[in-house]
């Protein structure tokens, strides 16, 4: 039989096991010097978060809540306009990328075909 050697030594998973899940989210495995530079690169994220996608997802959700408004809309001819436009930049623009992208593609293909092995 083999022997056994028994050691003292915490494994990183032992250490861990003592602490509630609730902690170990929390803190993470930073050191307390680095909390600060922690929140310094989080908060103007957040700010900028805020800035461009909450609070016009806000207020589109607020201009939507007057029915009053969709009437005004559907009554400009401008919308209707901008709705054509809109579609017809969709239709070809996607289709004249896409074609291009495939252009593209066969010509940077290797002439064998296939992938090459290192």
């Amino acid at each position: 039989m083999a022997d056994v050697i028994h050691t003292q030594q915490v494994l990183p998973a032992q250490a861990f096991a003592g602490a509630t899940a609730r902690q170990r989210f929390w803190r993470g495995h930073l050191q307390p010097g680095e909390y600060f530079w922690a929140l310094a690169f989080i908060i103007p994220y957040v700010v900028v978060f805020f800035a461009f996608v909450v609070y016009p997802i806000a207020f589109g959700v607020w201009l939507g809540s007057k029915p009053e408004l969709y009437s005004t809309l559907l009554d400009d001819p401008v919308y209707w306009m901008t709705v054509v436009n809109t579609a017809l930049y969709l239709g070809v623009a996607i289709n004249v990328k896409l074609f291009l992208a495939l252009l593209l593609s066969g010509f940077f293909m290797p002439r064998g075909g296939g992938s090459r092995r290192c």
